[in-house]
């Protein structure tokens, strides 16, 4: 029993002095504040060679602003800009990445990348292979967002915020908000991956433009992926009803058009719930998809209603949210790409008819009947006193 005692008091001493050690010492595998410079967003073309051209915005320290770049780097700093572009090529990406050493004197970390922008003639030949490589990074962050770019992506992260210090910032702020505006996706590393390695390797992106008006950005609709490709492009209403049939829409605005020129209603959608149930009969598999959204009448121009054009204005709101998936659906259908996901609730329902289907369920896909019920709801808000016609 004492021999006991004695070496726990020894193990308490030597871990003790393991403690000390390490908290005195500090981390070894430290770097210097002032030595380290963070990619923020990250842009991929391919040159002319068929090599990468990467462009990478980076996070200023706090003591490097008011200084300039060196080695070909133009800075991002003027007007209180909190970051720089950088831009080299190579053979693959990690390749182009490590070569940014060459015009900066730094090695970039990416744990805090917030975007990454594909240009529009690299999504069409295979994005799979370039986003491997944030896989397998252990720095690299899965959770950035994906972007495909409408033209070249180095246009895009050359591009500065109108509304932020930070551009990569403000990409990521707007992403975080899609599910309250609906008309554009968005996607991060890790779930576009496994949605290529799904069985139908379908996918969706959202798209980014440089706007003409101004030097700014605008997200919008979508850029459904085969295999690895950009196979087709979804405006923002045939987006919206994408999202609708994916359930993640949270809150919109949707328009209805009334009888009278030019007179519209505004809805906004505060909440909505879609359900999607496949039914076999033996011999042919169908869906029967059923979307609850719940609105407000945000604006009814100079109108006050009945209980009757309520009701109207209800199946107006039904129609248009109705639209909106059939055309996705058509789009999608016509691609052969299940975008939408229906392929994993037909391999829950049917475990062992999904065997047969799933080798070559984009068939199964496009021939699938599909009904859309809308069961939509508006509260009741506002005065209900003059009849309006629909």
């Amino acid at each position: 029993m004492a021999r006991f005692r004695f070496h726990r008091r020894k193990f308490t001493l030597v871990l003790l002095a393991l403690t000390l050690s390490l908290s005195l010492t500090g981390c070894w595998s430290n770097v210097e504040l002032n030595s380290v410079r963070k990619a923020g967003a990250i842009g991929v073309d391919l040159n002319k060679d068929g090599r990468y051209l990467v462009t990478v915005r980076i996070f200023k320290p706090s003591g490097a602003q008011g200084q300039q770049s060196g080695g070909g780097a133009s800075s991002g700093q003027q007007g209180g800009k909190q970051s720089a572009v950088l831009q080299a090529s190579g053979y693959t990406l990690f390749d182009a990445l490590r070569n940014l050493i060459s015009v900066s004197g730094f090695k970039l970390y990416y744990e805090h990348l917030l975007y990454i922008a594909l240009g529009h003639d690299l999504a069409e030949q295979d994005i799979a292979q370039v986003l491997d490589f944030m896989l397998r990074n252990r720095e690299a962050r899965g959770r950035a967002w994906v972007l495909v770019a409408d033209g070249r992506a180095e246009s895009v992260i050359k591009t500065d915020a109108a509304t932020h210090q930070n551009q990569a910032i403000m990409v990521d702020e707007m992403l975080k908000s899609f599910r309250s505006n609906g008309k554009y996706a968005a996607v991060q590393v890790i779930d576009l991956m496994r949605s290529l390695s799904g069985t139908d390797e379908a996918a969706y992106l959202p798209r980014i433009r440089v706007t003409s008006e101004r030097d700014n950005l605008h997200i919008h609709g979508a850029a459904m992926i085969k295999r690895g490709k950009v196979i087709a492009d979804l405006n923002d209403s045939e987006t919206r009803g994408l999202l609708w049939l994916r359930n993640k829409i949270a809150s919109t605005i949707v328009v209805v058009s009334l009888r009278q020129q030019r007179q519209y209603a505004a809805i906004e959608v505060i909440r909505s719930k879609t359900d999607i149930q496949p039914i076999y009969d033996g011999k042919q598999l169908r869906f029967k998809v059923k979307v609850s959204p719940i609105g407000n009448i945000g604006e009814l121009t100079s109108y006050t209603l009945t209980p009757s054009s309520y009701k109207a204005l209800e199946k107006k709101f039904d129609k248009v949210i109705s639209r909106e998936i059939l055309a996705a659906i058509k789009k999608a259908r016509a691609h052969q790409v299940d975008v939408f996901g229906f392929y994993d609730y037909a391999h829950r329902r049917y475990p062992r008819k999904w065997r047969v289907w799933q080798d070559h369920w984009p068939e199964v896909f496009a021939r699938a009947p599909i009904r859309i019920q809308v069961d939509g709801r508006l509260l009741h808000n506002g005065q209900l006193k003059e009849e309006v016609t629909f």
